[in-house]
C-alpha cells in the first residue's frame, strides 16, 4: 500500500469533481434538461469534492479544517438560496469558500515541500495568495454594488477580478493534477 494513498484518491476526486462541475456549468445553459442536468450534477460534484477532502484529510491533517469549513460553505450556500441571495451570506460564503481553498493548498503544499517537490509547492502558495485578492476584490464588489454609480465601476473590477479568478482555476487544477500524481506514485 502507498504511503499517501488516501490524499492521491482525495487529490484526484477533488481534481474531477471540479471538472465535472465546470462541464455542469456549460449543461446549465440548455434550458430546461440542462438547468436538471447541470443542477443535480452541482451538487453531485459537491459530495464528491467533499469526500475527497475528508480522504485527503486522513493523510495531511490541516485539511481537516477544510473539510469542516466546506460543510459549512453547503449550508450558507443553502441558507443564500432560500433568502434570495441575501448579500451578508453571499460575503459569509466567499470568505469560508477562500479558507476552503487556503487551507488545501496551504497542507498540501507544506506536505509536498517536505518531500521536496517545491515546484508544486509554489503553485499552491500561489493558488491561496491568488483567491485570497479575488475574495477580497469580490467582498468589496459586493458591498460597493449597492452604492448608485460606484456599481457601474464595481461591475467592471468585477469583471477583470473573474478573469484574475479563471486564471487562478487554471494554477489550481494544474497543482491538484500535479499533487495527485505525485502522492499516486509516493
Amino acid at each position: 500500500m502507498k504511503q499517501y494513498q488516501n490524499a492521491a484518491d482525495g487529490l484526484r476526486l477533488n481534481f474531477i469533481a471540479r471538472l465535472v462541475s465546470i462541464g455542469c456549468s456549460i449543461i446549465m445553459i440548455i434550458p430546461i434538461i440542462g438547468t436538471l442536468l447541470g443542477l443535480y450534477g452541482q451538487i453531485a460534484c459537491v459530495v464528491v469534492m467533499i469526500v475527497g477532502l475528508y480522504l485527503l484529510s486522513k493523510d495531511v491533517s490541516d485539511v481537516k479544517i477544510a473539510f469542516v469549513l466546506s460543510i459549512v460553505s453547503v449550508v450558507i450556500a443553502t441558507a443564500k438560496a432560500a433568502s434570495g441571495g441575501f448579500f451578508l451570506l453571499a460575503i459569509a460564503n466567499t470568505v469560508i469558500d477562500f479558507f476552503v481553498i487556503y487551507f488545501v493548498c496551504k497542507s498540501v503544499s507544506d506536505s509536498l515541500k517536505s518531500h521536496g517537490m517545491l515546484e508544486i509547492a509554489d503553485k499552491g502558495d500561489l493558488v491561496w495568495k491568488i483567491n485570497l485578492v479575488c475574495s477580497a476584490i469580490s467582498i468589496v464588489v459586493e458591498l460597493v454594488s449597492w452604492i448608485p454609480v460606484l456599481n457601474i465601476l464595481g461591475a467592471m473590477v468585477g469583471a477583470l477580478n473573474s478573469i484574475a479568478s479563471i486564471v487562478g482555476d487554471v494554477i489550481f487544477f494544474i497543482f491538484l493534477y500535479k499533487s495527485y500524481r505525485f502522492y499516486d506514485t509516493y
